[in-house]
């Protein structure tokens, strides 16, 4: 059984996903945070690194004709940053015969170009790139069955946006009327808001602080990643303590799920409107609608699901894992052009008297940006099955993520953001009129990356 690898290179985590079509819902996945780190030796890591060169957020930069500067002056643009994530993911999943990579719906063609050039550089031959929302009905079509002709909304509550898509079912998924996106709605929005109820649970206790001791900042950072990890288990439990643990101030503070969903039923209720229009831009009635479907880290809690059901009265389906949910329906894509034939092309007829024309020798035009020197990993199949993928890189390492802060004062309290989200997200529980696909996707053992990679040595995130 050759697997297909389903890649989502999102604003806050990477994911590589493994699948067959023998096991569909049995992906086995691999997610790191979205920070490119460069070596001088020219390899290059996935995950949170501490160094002059190091790289956020540049999905978002795919196609910019300006680069991205590190700390030292370097200049990487960003789909080359994107590709570099692409190719450590390569380089530490699990063998595969396909590739698919995802890009958000909303990028017009030139971004996408973009993007598939810099995989071309790379030596990701002939990649085969996919909407993200297009990828996500892969998954909802293996889950469920065949859908038939009808019209899915495509529901994704990310890190940094919330993107909304409106899509045709059938045998080809396709996206009606345009995209939309909001960053008023977001992973971290909804973090920000858990944060400052615990630090107001402190009280006073905080007035002391010194917001630009380094100190400070690191134990408001871990401080926000407990908040973000005790959002996601009260998405199965009921309660959970958090310890708050700042320069002169130690507390637990008990959050219930009620209450931290009280929080985010505000934000989640002002999502709906990006629903309704997005169904009016692809004239479509919402009683043509056969469902919603939640994916993105940020959807696990089961308040999306039970107010987009309730205001809006449509069904809604979730996996266990909405944030694995792309790059899983991704690998499916790709372990379905494995399992199609290619017919062979028409051999050429013999001709007596050939006439031949001698083209001159081209030498490609320098390279008119600077992008990381990747390193070369061991041959992995490309998108061709029995085709080797040699990679120009000599070698990568995978380290693991550690939140950087940034601290500012608000009306009184802390608000702290961070440059990455949760590795893992909860699955959605049960609600009315909502579906949870059985069969969750389970994470098997992590590949490991072989001694000498980088400097230093790779660890899980």
């Amino acid at each position: 059984m050759t697997a297909g690898l389903g890649i989502t290179i999102g604003s806050a985590n990477a994911v590589a996903a493994a699948t067959t079509l023998e096991r569909p819902d049995d992906p086995t996945v691999l997610r790191r945070p979205t920070i490119v780190r460069l070596h001088d030796d020219g390899t290059a890591e996935l995950g949170e690194g501490i160094g002059p060169r190091v790289f956020t957020g540049f999905g978002s930069r795919v196609g910019d004709p300006v680069g991205i500067l590190s700390d030292d002056g370097t200049s990487c643009s960003g789909e080359d940053l994107t590709a570099t994530a692409v190719s450590c993911l390569l380089h530490a999943s699990p063998p595969h015969g396909a590739v698919t990579v995802t890009y958000p719906a909303a990028w017009p063609e030139h971004t996408v170009d973009a993007l598939r050039g810099a995989l071309v550089r790379t030596g990701l031959h002939r990649p085969m790139l996919m909407p993200e929302p297009v990828a996500a009905m892969h998954w909802l079509d293996s889950a469920h069955g065949p859908l038939g002709d009808g019209v899915v909304v495509v529901y994704d509550l990310g890190a940094r946006t919330l993107d909304v898509a409106v899509l045709r079912t059938g045998a080809e998924p396709a996206l009606l009327g345009r995209p939309l996106s909001t960053d008023e709605v977001s992973g971290d929005v909804l973090d920000h808001l858990v944060t400052t109820h615990v630090l107001g649970a402190v009280g006073d206790a905080t007035a002391g602080l010194d917001l630009f001791d380094p100190h400070t900042v690191d134990a408001l950072a871990e401080l926000r990643a407990r908040c973000r990890a005790a959002k996601e288990e009260l998405s199965a439990d009921t309660d959970v303590v958090v310890a708050v643990d700042l320069p002169g101030v130690r507390r637990d503070v008990r959050l219930v799920r009620d209450e931290v969903e009280e929080l985010v039923r505000g934000p989640v209720r002002d999502s709906l409107p990006l629903i309704s229009e997005a169904l009016r831009i692809a004239d479509v009635d919402p009683s043509d609608v056969s469902r919603v479907l939640l994916v993105g880290g940020g959807s696990s809690i089961p308040l999306v699901a039970e107010t987009i059901s309730f205001e809006l009265g449509l069904p809604v389906t979730a996996s266990p894992q909405p944030a694995d949910t792309v790059a899983a329906g991704a690998a499916l894509a790709a372990a379905y052009t494995l399992a199609t034939p290619v017919a062979a092309p028409d051999p050429i007829p013999a001709v007596d008297e050939a006439i031949t024309t001698e083209l001159p020798v081209m030498t490609p035009a320098a390279a008119a940006f600077t992008r990381p020197a990747l390193a070369a990993a061991e041959p992995v199949e490309s998108s061709k099955p029995g085709e080797p993928l040699k990679s120009r890189a000599r070698r990568f390492a995978l380290i693991g993520a550690a939140a950087a802060a940034i601290v500012i004062v608000t009306g009184g309290g802390l608000a702290v953001g961070t440059l990455t989200t949760s590795a893992g997200e909860v699955g959605v529980e049960s609600a009315p009129s909502t579906e949870v696909a059985t069969g969750a996707p389970t994470t098997t053992g992590e590949p490991t990356v072989a001694q000498g990679t980088a400097p230093g040595g790779g660890t899980s995130a």
